[in-house]
């Protein structure tokens, strides 16, 4: 009898791990699909009932011989500091740069030599878009792909252009999150893909904890790479990162990224538009600002005017000069007109703007994101919607409330940022159009925005609860 009892608990036990193991699978089932609808490559598909073949065939016995067939689970943090000391691999800001711009085997060795014959290969930015002076811990290993870290400092130049009224935007905390390439590097993905395989961004939910230091300070960064799913020729990593300044959490995000062909990159089908759940309810809401403008259009010469702090020449008469005024640095201005403002547009009748950026070759991002593979990095995106929202709160006049004042991220807001597409090194626009999701008329006036990026006439990115807020900068 007690044999019997015993056997039918060891039978429940394997249906129960059998049940755990298929909701694994159908939950990791459900990831791949959210990507699926957005391409036409065998990792991230379009609707199609057939799995197309990828443009892309790469050697089977030499990719992911080290992965499991089943995605690694997530680790704890603890697992992995525990072990940096006996695996640490420090760079310094010479063979970074030279893994970087020249030959990665001069740094680590004659077994990186086929990855130097690659002209398109893993790396970070060159300079100035480079954000990594050090790397001081890294637990990476090569020919194996599987959940790491890296941490790195990257010392902020006292004249850095990426600052405006000696105050940084967000694009160097966002952006320093690259140093992940060199871990991957070093790792030798690149070898595993023979080279045809590009690393891009997808996926990011960022959290701003605390304001941003000035330039001349350090700030210190840490990713850890937690879980890599591979399909075929492809494979995605899920990553964590967080950026700090002396003992101050600055970011703390998560993030997906994958290794993609030409071809996956060219055929995306975008972002459907924004749209708000079904059960959502909205209302529309008024609004009454401190200053009305009766213009709805400005052309490029009015945003230069105001980023020389002529206000009654962009917006009106009514309209006095304050400080700070420019929306950013002339080199990372993304902003070459507005196309239109309507102050009670949108779907929550705040209002809704659309921004628009010429695309050059000749713009200098492209020399430095990425070596023989140039394209408009992400942040730079993000960074045109930002500026889209200061120009907004500037036509609503929130700013006359201050004598001194600055723009600041709103804290411990969960934000979303989605990428389907590209801008790629050519003659072209980019269009930001960003719909007013709240406004909080307080003594420190905050705007929530959804902002859509619009390339190509398609939506090629989606930043979701972006948040600024004005404060009194006594």
């Amino acid at each position: 009898m007690l044999l019997n009892q015993k056997q039918v608990f060891m039978e429940s036990q394997i249906v129960a791990n059998a049940k755990l193991q298929h909701l694994f699978l159908q939950n990791q089932y459900t990831f791949y699909e959210k990507f699926r609808r957005s391409f036409t490559t065998d990792i991230l598909l379009a609707e199609e009932t057939t799995l197309p073949q990828s443009s892309v065939e790469i050697s089977q016995d030499k990719v992911f011989a080290t992965i499991p067939d089943i995605s690694y689970q997530p680790i704890k943090t603890d697992s992995i500091i525990a072990d940096i000391e006996s695996k640490s691999v420090v760079w310094n800001l010479e063979q970074i740069t030279e893994i970087v711009e020249g030959k990665i085997s001069n740094v680590l060795g004659d077994y990186y030599q086929e990855m130097d014959s690659y002209p398109i290969r893993t790396r970070t930015p060159l300079p100035p878009f480079m954000f990594v002076s050090r790397v001081t811990k890294m637990t990476a290993e090569r020919g194996k792909l599987e959940p790491c870290m890296i941490e790195w400092e990257y010392d902020i130049p006292p004249d850095s252009f990426y600052a405006v009224h000696n105050q940084l935007t967000g694009l160097i905390p966002f952006e320093a999150s690259h140093a992940i390439l060199l871990a991957l590097a070093y790792i030798g993905c690149d070898m595993m893909f023979e080279g045809k395989l590009r690393c891009r961004a997808l996926d990011s939910q960022i959290e701003i904890l605390d304001e941003f230091p000035p330039p001349g300070e350090t700030i210190r960064g840490e990713v850890f790479i937690r879980q890599l799913i591979k399909t075929n020729n492809n494979f995605l990593l899920q990553s964590e990162y967080n950026c700090y300044h002396k003992d101050r959490h600055l970011i703390r995000s998560k993030g997906t990224a994958g290794y993609f062909s030409e071809a996956d990159l060219k055929n995306s089908r975008g972002l459907p538009a924004f749209a708000v759940p079904k059960e959502q309810t909205i209302v529309k809401r008024h609004f009454s600002p401190p200053l009305t403008c009766s213009k709805t259009k400005f052309s490029d010469s009015d945003i230069q005017a105001l980023q020389e702090g002529d206000f009654s020449t962009c917006f009106g008469d009514a309209y006095l000069t304050k400080k700070p005024f420019a929306l950013a640095s002339n080199k990372l201005l993304m902003i070459n007109r507005i196309l239109h403002v309507d102050p009670k547009g949108g779907l929550w009748g705040l209002g809704q703007i659309i921004g628009e950026q010429d695309i050059t070759p000749d713009h200098w991002v492209f020399e430095a994101h990425f070596k023989n593979d140039p394209v408009m990095p992400g942040v730079m995106l993000i960074e045109g919607c930002s500026q889209v929202l200061f120009f907004y709160m500037y036509y609503l006049g929130l700013h006359t409330r201050f004598e001194n004042f600055k723009f600041t991220y709103s804290q411990n807001v969960t934000s979303t940022v989605k990428f389907r597409g590209e801008v790629r090194k050519e003659e072209n626009k980019v269009q930001f159009r960003i719909t007013v999701k709240e406004i909080d008329d307080s003594a420190d006036p905050c705007i929530i925005i959804v902002s859509e990026i619009i390339h190509n006439n398609k939506v090629i990115g989606i930043y979701d609860n972006l948040a600024v807020k004005l404060v009194s900068n006594t």
